[in-house]
Parts: structure tokens; C-alpha cells; sequence
């Protein structure tokens, strides 16, 4: 078994800015009228200083050295005899336990009747010139961080500003018991003697007013009660909504070195296998550096083959071999071949048109590939945006025609409009109307075609739109009191 942990009691008067954050408490403990009112709000101030998940009062009575836990009715009830609190209320010590059940004094019913043992404690005395009116159990789950000095040193100070307070009213409970108990027999009821302790109170003022009004004024608070369920009650959903696009995934197909397009292989909507000729550029100077090395390629073998011992002839092939294999692999990259199996999407190419290094060419995605929406939503709602929320999209054109998507990207970063832009590269970039700081969401479309008025449509690459996704619901109230605030 573990020894208690003994902290030193505050001496002498309490520092000033370590009392200041108190005065308001104490200021309203002082001004209670009963015990049970004045206990409650130093176990809420304790609680909230000290993240402590329990709080318990124990009033401790020096003539018979027992502890009293004092119930919402005014009623005293005896704890055990036995207890870490018992043991703080005999020595005037106040005790830290870690775990509260390795220590021997430790009694669940006196120290924390809903605790199992493996909480943390302070056991705190609340004293005043040595003598222990009670004691303080601030409890906290075994999960939770210890209690550390600071808050220890808080509960000490508080409870020392508390301890005049308590004694003033313990000592006022003591006074009624008394008298109650030698006006046993006497001519006054306890509830009669309880108001007179109260203090007097005045009657109720004679209001003589038209019948009409009463009834008028019922039906006024009918109606104010009615609104205030209404808006109570009543749901109003805020939105995140920005424009959007249509988005096919799949195989970009880029041009990799600069040059003219000689021909268009496919049509949007062709079947390709991987590996598949897509688009030709001109090439006319490198068949004729190909044709050219060809015949010097055959003239030099003819010369190794008559003398196969000739080191000159052998270097001069080997060049004429390098050069020949080197402007074969330059003319066959000049055709683009498909990355991998598919449809084709999305050409952008036609014949006769000069393109750079780097720019699409074309698109090859995968037969049933949902398509997919980009949206781009005010960066101020990236907070409350997460995978797995819907997305619904409403196309331009297609009036009063929603399709659900769902999440399944979110971005980390708050872009601007131009980095937003660059991020989806040609795909209709230049018709979106981006304002402010942006975040870009991706969600997932169950299907490549759409119905409207009767006819199916398909959905298509870089087809614009409006998302929203809905971020929250509050009630009307909730709503109206927040505008309010706000101005």
C-alpha cells in the first residue's frame, strides 16, 4: 500500500493575483441564504478550475470526529468513519492520491460513492483559524491527467476564501436546528418558522383591470409561446454551393515534343487497345534523315562484307547503325500511341494544328467509368467539409434537374482562382467565374447519363454547373438569435 501524498496547507494570507479570479464566486457564495445553495456553487467553481469529472462536500464535526454529507432536502446524512477524507478531516492535511485505491484510508462510500477505486483525488480540508469545518473531494477518472500543482494550489486558495462563508452558514443551519428543537411543542409550524427565517416578504399588489384584458393578454402569450415553438422547432439548413464541372477520369494522352498534327487516328467514342496509334504529326524530314541512313546503312554492310577484317568499315557501320536505330525511334515518336484500353474522350486535336510539349491531346478512359464532379466551394466552409457528405449538382441548361454525387475528395488547401484554374488545366477553365478563396471538392456521380423531359442524355466532359452541399441544421431560433448577435 501507497502512503497519501500530504500537500502543505496555504499559510497565511492568499497572494492577490492568485485570489482574483475567485472574488466573483466567493462574492456570490457570501450572498447565500442556505448551505445547500452556497455548497453547490463552490462544487461548480472547484469542478471547473480543476477539469474535475465529481465534487463532494463532507461536513465534519470535531465533538464526535464524523463526516456529514448535507442532501438536496437541508438534511444531514452520517458517512463511514473511515475514508481519505476522514483521515484529511483529523490531520487538517490536504491529500493528492494518484490512485485512490492503493491508499489503506481509502473507503469508496465515504470518498466518491460513483467512483470504482481507480480515480485521481484532492482531498482538500476547508478550514478556518485550525479548525476543519469540511472537506473538499475533488475527483477525476483514472484516464485523466494527474492533478497538477497549479490546480492544487488553485483548490487551496479557493477553499480558504470560501471557509468564513461556509462557517457563517454552518453555524446559522446550527442555530435553526436549535430552534426548531425547543419550539417542539410550541404554537408555530416549522414551514412557519422556516419563512420567518427568510426574512419578511410583501403581498401581492390589488390590480383591478377589465376582464377583456386578462383574456387579451392569455392570448398574446399563446401566440408569443406558439412563434417561439415554431422557430424552435422549425429547421433551416445552410448550404455551401459554388460552380462546378464535369470531370471524365482518365488516361490523359500528351503531346511530348512540339510539332504539327498530321492525322487523327480515332473519333471520340472509339474503342482503342492499348498501344494503338492515336495521332500522327508530320514527319517528312525525319523519313528522309530514315530513308537517307537506310541506303548509307546498306552501302556500309556491302563494304564490311567484302572485308570483314577492316576496322574502318566495322566503326563506319557500327556509326551508320547508331544513327539509323536513332532517327527510327525519333520518327516513331512523332506517333501517339494509346496509354491503355478504352474509349476515346474529349479530342482536342485536328489536322493541321501545331501543338507544344505537354499539351492534351486526347483522353482514353475506361468503358463505365463514372464521371465526376469538381467543385469549387467558398474556402471559409473547408472546416465543415469532409468525405462522405452528398453533393447535389444542378447543370447548366438543365433547370430543376438534381444529381446526387458523394464525396470523396476534399481539398487541404484554400486555393485563389487562378491557382484553382491551373489546377484543372483546359478543361473549361476559362469559363468559370471564381471570386475569392476557394477549396476544391470531388464527388463521385453513380451515372453517365442523365434523364430530362423525358429524353436520356449523357453526361460529357467539361459540362458546367451549380454544387451545393448542405453543411448544417439549426432552428429558426438558433438562426434569428445568431443574426442578431452579429449586428
Amino acid at each position: 500500500m501507497v502512503a497519501p501524498t500530504r500537500l502543505p496547507m496555504p499559510a497565511g494570507a492568499i497572494p492577490m493575483q492568485a485570489a482574483t479570479p475567485f472574488f466573483d464566486c466567493v462574492r456570490r457564495i457570501t450572498m447565500q441564504r442556505d448551505l445547500v445553495s452556497a455548497e453547490h456553487l463552490m462544487r461548480r467553481e472547484i469542478a471547473m478550475m480543476s477539469s474535475a469529472d465529481r465534487v463532494y462536500c463532507l461536513y465534519h464535526q470535531p465533538h464526535s470526529a464524523s463526516l456529514w454529507a448535507l442532501g438536496d432536502d437541508d438534511k444531514m446524512r452520517q458517512m463511514p468513519a473511515k475514508g481519505l477524507a476522514v483521515f484529511a478531516a483529523r490531520s487538517g492535511s490536504a491529500l493528492c492520491a494518484e490512485r485512490a485505491y492503493e491508499y489503506p484510508e481509502y473507503n469508496g462510500a465515504t470518498d466518491d460513492p460513483e467512483g470504482d477505486g481507480r480515480e485521481r483525488m484532492i482531498v482538500q480540508p476547508v478550514a478556518v483559524f485550525g479548525e476543519v469545518l469540511a472537506v473538499v473531494v475533488a475527483v477525476r477518472r483514472g484516464q485523466a491527467p494527474s492533478f497538477n500543482a497549479h490546480e492544487r494550489g488553485m483548490i487551496a486558495a479557493f477553499v480558504e476564501l470560501c471557509a468564513p462563508a461556509i462557517k457563517h452558514l454552518l453555524l446559522a443551519k446550527q442555530a435553526k436546528g436549535v430552534e426548531r428543537q425547543q419550539s417542539g411543542g410550541g404554537v408555530f409550524r416549522t414551514a412557519a418558522l422556516d419563512a420567518h427565517s427568510r426574512g419578511k416578504q410583501g403581498g401581492r399588489a390589488l390590480r383591478l383591470t377589465p376582464r377583456w384584458v386578462r383574456y387579451a393578454y392569455i392570448s398574446v402569450l399563446l401566440l408569443v409561446a406558439l412563434g417561439v415553438t415554431f422557430s424552435a422547432l422549425a429547421k433551416v439548413r445552410r448550404y455551401s454551393g459554388g460552380p462546378a464541372i464535369v470531370w471524365i477520369e482518365g488516361d490523359e494522352v500528351n503531346a511530348r515534343q512540339p510539332g504539327s498534327v498530321a492525322r487523327v487516328l480515332v473519333a471520340p467514342g472509339d474503342a482503342v487497345r492499348a498501344g494503338q496509334p492515336l495521332v500522327r504529326f508530320h514527319a517528312g524530314d525525319e523519313e528522309a534523315e530514315l530513308r537517307k541512313l537506310d541506303t548509307e546503312y546498306e552501302r556500309q554492310l556491302a563494304a564490311f562484307l567484302l572485308d570483314t577484317g577492316s576496322k574502318a568499315a566495322r566503326s563506319a557501320l557500327s556509326a551508320t547503325t547508331t544513327r539509323r536505330e536513332r532517327a527510327r525511334a525519333k520518327l516513331q515518336s512523332l506517333t501517339i500511341t494509346s496509354p491503355s484500353a478504352g474509349l476515346v474522350n474529349d479530342v482536342r486535336v485536328r489536322i493541321g494544328m501545331a501543338v507544344k510539349p505537354g499539351e492534351r491531346l486526347l483522353t482514353v478512359v475506361q468503358k463505365g467509368n463514372p464521371p465526376t464532379v469538381v467543385a469549387f466551394l467558398p474556402g471559409r466552409d473547408r472546416p465543415q467539409l469532409e468525405v462522405g457528405q452528398k453533393l447535389s449538382l444542378e447543370l447548366d441548361g438543365f433547370r430543376r434537374q438534381r444529381h446526387e454525387a458523394v464525396v470523396k475528395e476534399v481539398g487541404r488547401e484554400v486555393l485563389g482562382p487562378s491557382e484553382a484554374k491551373r489546377y484543372i488545366g483546359g478543361r473549361a477553365a476559362d469559363t468559370l467565374n471564381l471570386s475569392g478563396p476557394v477549396v476544391l471538392v470531388k464527388a463521385q456521380l453513380s451515372k453517365r447519363t442523365f434523364e430530362s423531359d423525358g429524353v436520356t442524355y449523357k453526361m460529357h466532359d467539361g459540362m458546367r454547373g451549380l454544387a451545393e452541399i448542405a453543411l448544417e441544421s439549426k432552428s429558426l431560433l438558433q438562426t434569428l438569435l445568431l443574426d442578431v448577435t452579429k449586428k
